[in-house]
């Protein structure tokens, strides 16, 4: 499965597992604003946790106008309850495609 979301200023969640465990396999951060760069922090959240900074797994992650970033050889298995999400310091400028299937 393929899913594809507008990161905000405030936690955009990106996926979760709902009822299944689930198998990220790759997630891309574009950035499709032609000027403007902005910066992102990534999450990995167990069922009734808050983003914060013991649950964030990339800091300040600098993406450039039309760049994209790939997490390509990173894998996260999500049971029930978890989710990955990230936060932008501008918002709107970067958007999440996430692949994934069920376990």
């Amino acid at each position: 499965m393929i899913k594809n979301i507008q990161i905000l200023n405030e936690y955009t969640e990106i996926v979760k597992a709902s009822q299944t465990t689930l198998a990220n396999l790759g997630i891309y951060f574009c950035n499709s604003d032609t000027k403007k760069a902005d910066v992102i922090d990534v999450f990995v959240i167990s069922g009734g946790e808050s983003p914060s900074d013991t649950t964030k797994v990339v800091s300040k992650l600098y993406i450039p106008p039309c760049e994209t970033f790939m997490f390509g050889n990173e894998k996260f298995i999500l049971d029930p309850g978890e989710s990955i999400g990230a936060q932008a310091q501008v918002g709107g400028r970067v958007a999440a495609t996430v692949t994934f299937t069920g376990l």
